[in-house]
């Protein structure tokens, strides 16, 4: 097993402990699952390590572009939807972030900023992953990476004043949690919300569609 498989199952290990496997199962989660788990696992992103935090992170935005693409998929007679699954595996066309990422943009699902954005946090996951000097959220190169996430339209600051007002926040083992820590579960939490909106509204046009046929 590669060091990037490793981490991504520790991935999979850190949802299960809290009893999210039919989440983070290959299954490809519905909208409804999407949101039903939405509170706990940003829960959990606080309550995390540093290296918790980013791996769950990468591989709950993982599974909520699986969602967009899935629902955008036109449904052909002569693909049964074992070998549409088997594109999402992770030895599929599909099955890796990045590949969801390039696909997603290539089809025009995500707009230039989320595509920027899930890069920054794909690199980010892959430099834990390969063993680079990132150990925390106090390294000041991924606070700089931290700070080139780009949303328009949406204000970090005020979404992370409640989180300061609160003073020192800990993790699970008593550390206090850095604020680009706080900044990055921010912005997790947006493009989370963006992809639930974006599913929300693929799921209605492709009602009225079929209605309309």
């Amino acid at each position: 097993m590669t060091r990037l498989a490793e981490v991504e199952a520790q991935g999979t290990r850190v949802l299960s402990d809290v009893g999210r496997t039919k989440y983070m199962s290959k299954k490809i989660p519905t909208i409804n699952e999407i949101v039903a788990v939405k509170d706990d696992i940003f829960d959990l992103l606080y309550r995390e390590s540093d290296r918790g935090c980013i791996l769950v992170s990468a591989s709950v935005l993982d599974d909520a572009l699986a969602a967009v693409i899935k629902h955008s998929i036109i449904n052909k007679p002569l693909l049964t939807k074992k070998k549409t699954q088997e594109l999402f595996n992770y030895t599929g066309a599909i099955g890796t972030f990045s590949s969801k990422i390039a696909v997603s943009y290539l089809l025009g699902l995500i707009p230039d900023w989320i595509y920027q954005n899930l890069e920054i946090i794909r690199g980010i996951r892959n430099d834990f992953a390969h063993g680079y000097d990132l150990k925390d959220f106090n390294n000041p190169e991924l606070c700089e990476r931290i700070k080139s996430f780009d949303c328009p339209g949406f204000d970090v600051e005020s979404m992370t004043e409640p989180y300061r007002q609160k003073g020192n926040m800990l993790d699970e083992k008593g550390n206090i949690i850095p604020e680009s820590r706080t900044v990055f579960i921010c912005h997790v939490i947006n493009l989370f919300g963006t992809f639930t909106t974006l599913n929300e509204k693929i799921i209605a046009n492709n009602r009225a569609i079929d209605a309309h046929d």
